[in-house]
This record gives C-alpha cells, structure tokens and sequence, in this order.
C-alpha cells in the first residue's frame, strides 16, 4: 500500500482536474463572448424582442417606454418585467437598444432567448390589455 492508502486515486483525479482548467476557461469565456453578442444582435423589425426592466417597474411604465421607441408590446414574461414587443419601424435617431436602456430597460435581446428562460404562455392575455396602456 501507498502513503495515502484507498485515497490514492484522488492525486490522479486532481492532476486531470487541473489539466482540463485552461480548456475550461477557454470554453466558459467563448460562451460568455457568444452570449452578449448574441443578446446585442441588431433588431430585425417585425421580429419578437425580449425586454427585460427592472423589477417593480410597473407594467404601464415599461409599455409606454416602448411606446415611445416605436413599439408594440405583444405580451408579458412570466413577471411583468419581462415584456415581448414588436418594432415595425427602426428609430429615427438610431440603436433602439440604447434608446430602451434610457427608458430604464436593463437588457434588450431576442425574444427565442426569452423562450428558452420559459415565459408563461398564458401571459399573453395580459397583451390584450395593455393596447390602452401606452397612452
């Protein structure tokens, strides 16, 4: 027997460990990298976009900011502070991203990426009420 008896095999097992590490920070960066482009792709209008305001904000504030950015809010996320919206026209003084950000949106990105979070597909019979909301 060796010095360490049964738990001989944990020094082969750390040495992989510590071989894998920078293969695994390489990985989780270029998710990390992928993940903010991805949530930074520019606006398709008439696509779905997935609008994230902080919590609390009441559902009239954040469907008149997106009112102002020339949007059409469509339904709610499982919370009120995640709101699905269309934007059949780009805005006339450009990122609409940026323009949501100072409405007090914290992130701005597709509305598949929304999806895969689960939003609540009953959520959208709130839609029907907020038509009245942005004005």
């Amino acid at each position: 027997m060796h010095g360490l008896g049964p738990f001989a095999w944990m020094g082969t097992v750390i040495s992989t460990i510590k071989s894998l590490l920078p293969a695994a920070g390489l990985t989780l960066v270029s998710l990390l990298l992928l993940g903010i482009f991805t949530l930074r792709a520019p606006i398709e209008p008439g696509q779905p976009v997935a609008i994230l305001f902080p919590p609390g904000q009441p559902l009239a504030q954040s469907v008149r900011a997106i009112a102002a950015a020339n949007g059409t809010p469509i339904r709610t996320g499982r919370w009120d502070n995640l709101v699905i919206a269309v934007f059949d026209r780009p805005r006339p003084d450009g990122d609409l991203a940026d323009s949501l950000s100072a409405s007090g949106a914290l992130l701005v990105f597709d509305a598949l990426i929304a999806a895969a979070c689960g939003f609540d597909p009953a959520a959208g019979d709130k839609a029907q009420n907020m038509k009245g909301m942005d004005s």
